[in-house]
């Protein structure tokens, strides 16, 4: 997927999530317990205002961890609406290959966070649509793109060195014609999209609802998954410390 096509998703999607807000801040998001809607939107906003800074400072150093926070009292999907349109406008002012701070060191280009942005803006979209009770579709090949993103950077990454607890075990995911094939080690996890052998589980579906499920967006029901209910418990506890 190239850099227009991200910003595109990420225009359409992080308005999505605004619109649906907007007078609906006090619900509870089902799928973030604990939030309410307008927490959503701050976060969401908050990651959006940090990754502008990040963009905008074109530096390799790791940043401040902390975004910025609407002010006591202010329309926080205004606020919100602002951080989306200035984290569109940087984007589309840097180029996808100038180096710039990621947390993914196999990238460390502004391209990183065309994928990043565009793939939080559909998720959030989507806790906002579950909690007014209004979801709406996503579009198939940016589901596919997530979920490669979860695999590939979010897994690999988040539980390199960490206590896997695999030993060995192969899993398959697959949506819409791709395979990912993973590997639980026992501190740490590979992917490849060579075809899975001796697989002990496999999790397939369509691509929004394999993406949904990935992100604890959707239960078990939403994918066909056939294998090792253990492996499954296994990988669900490896997904939450990776993408949590």
């Amino acid at each position: 997927m190239d850099p227009p096509t991200y910003l595109g998703h990420l225009r359409a999607d992080g308005k999505r999530l605004a619109d649906v807000a907007d007078g609906r801040l006090d619900l509870p998001v089902p799928s973030c317990p604990g939030w309410s809607v307008a927490d959503l939107v701050v976060h969401t906003g908050a990651v959006f205002g940090h990754k502008t800074g990040v963009l905008l400072s074109g530096s390799l150093e790791a940043p401040g961890a902390m975004g910025p926070r609407p002010e006591p009292g202010e329309d926080v999907v205004a606020w919100y609406r602002r951080q989306l349109a200035e984290l569109v406008a940087a984007l589309a002012a840097t180029p996808p290959d100038r180096p710039i701070w990621t947390w993914y060191p196999p990238v460390q280009a502004t391209r990183f966070w065309y994928r990043r942005m565009a793939q939080e803006a559909v998720v959030h979209r989507l806790d906002a649509e579950q909690a007014a009770g209004t979801p709406q579709p996503i579009d198939p090949g940016l589901a596919v793109d997530g979920v490669d993103e979860v695999l590939t950077v979010f897994l690999v990454t988040e539980r390199k060195g960490q206590d896997v607890g695999g030993r060995g075990q192969t899993i398959e995911v697959s949506a819409d014609g791709r395979a990912w094939t993973i590997v639980l080690e026992p501190r740490r996890v590979t992917v490849d999209g060579r075809q899975g052998v001796g697989v002990g589980l496999r999790v397939s579906g369509a691509p929004a609802p394999v993406l949904c499920w990935l992100w604890g967006r959707d239960g078990d029901g939403a994918v066909t998954i056939d294998g090792d209910p253990d492996l499954l418990g296994l990988l669900r506890t490896n997904l939450v410390a990776a993408t949590g």
